[in-house]
């Protein structure tokens, strides 16, 4: 689905194929088996790309997404590349269950786009410099960089950190070459970026989800961004987005309020988007290519 489509379910919480909303279930035909199903879509609309062809099945009464009818091997050689794909959804089902059990870091106030304009005296200057054509600063580069030094930076996010300044990542109090694997350690339920995060674990499971849990990762992760910017060094003005000016006080205190709700409403969905992670793995795969798929990550670990 496009992009178009994601935003549309944002605000309606459906399905829309031809005009007409379709009901979304999640208890397949009824039968117990599970899945999505898309009560009142056609061939037409599978065929026609409106909708997933990976998976569907054509039912009476519209279309089933099972992973069970979809990812059971018929052949050893089969469950070993299951084991692959398995292994990619219990990582992100990881990442959702240790987020929601850490310690949410309040303090942390997006420094880290500031961390990516960070540029010293004699510092070569910061890759992201580059987006301020179009993104100009509503700051000086002295301001920026008095506020990154004030306190260092305390940022979990392993993406997040690849992007900062070459001189930004010695400050980070949680280290500047973090690997992948650091993310289960570090990513917390405060971060607005694992926030936004949600929405791209979400489509993972396309087609295997139901539309409204995409829909409000959607929502909570254009907040998420919205937050994100209007915390930054840059001048959203032009976008209509009121700058939270955290080189103040002030600013500082605005954003952890704004931060802590924006935690609070993103809780439930992230556990919403769990439990759909555990309904694909347990319903969608045998024990025997879960084992292998662990197996797997621990050797790769």
């Amino acid at each position: 689905m496009n992009m178009l489509m994601f935003f549309f379910l944002s605000l309606h919480k459906a399905y829309t194929v031809d005009g007409e909303c379709l009901e979304v279930t999640n208890d397949g035909d009824g039968d117990g088996d599970g899945g999505v199903m898309l009560v009142g879509a056609t061939e037409d609309d599978v065929c026609s790309g409106i909708l997933h062809l990976r998976g569907a099945q054509l039912q009476p009464n519209g279309v089933l997404y099972n992973p069970s009818n979809f990812f059971q091997p018929d052949d050893i050689a089969a469950q070993a590349s299951l084991a692959r794909k398995a292994s990619s959804y219990q990582w992100y089902r990881s990442v959702l269950s240790s987020t929601l059990s850490s310690q949410p870091i309040l303090h942390c106030f997006g420094l880290h786009e500031w961390a990516m304009q960070y540029h010293p005296l004699d510092a070569p200057p910061p890759p992201s410099a580059q987006y301020q054509s179009s993104l100009p600063l509503r700051v000086s580069r002295d301001i920026i960089n008095k506020t990154v030094e004030r306190k260092g930076i305390d940022c979990t996010h392993v993406d997040a950190l690849r992007f900062f300044a070459p001189a930004a990542g010695p400050l980070n109090s949680h280290g500047h070459s973090l690997v992948r694997t650091d993310q289960l350690k570090l990513e917390q339920k405060g971060c607005v970026h694992a926030h936004m995060d949600l929405f791209k674990i979400c489509l993972k499971l396309l087609p295997f989800v139901d539309a409204r849990l995409l829909g409000d990762c959607l929502e909570v992760a254009l907040e998420a961004r919205r937050l994100d910017v209007a915390a930054s060094p840059y001048d959203a003005s032009g976008y209509g987005l009121e700058a939270i000016p955290i080189e103040t006080s002030e600013g500082r205190a605005e954003y952890k309020t704004k931060q802590m709700a924006l935690m609070k409403r993103v809780e439930p969905i992230r556990r919403r988007l769990l439990g759909a992670y555990d309904d694909l793995l347990t319903g969608g795969f045998s024990s025997n290519v879960l084992e292998l798929a662990e197996e797997r990550a621990v050797c790769e670990s």
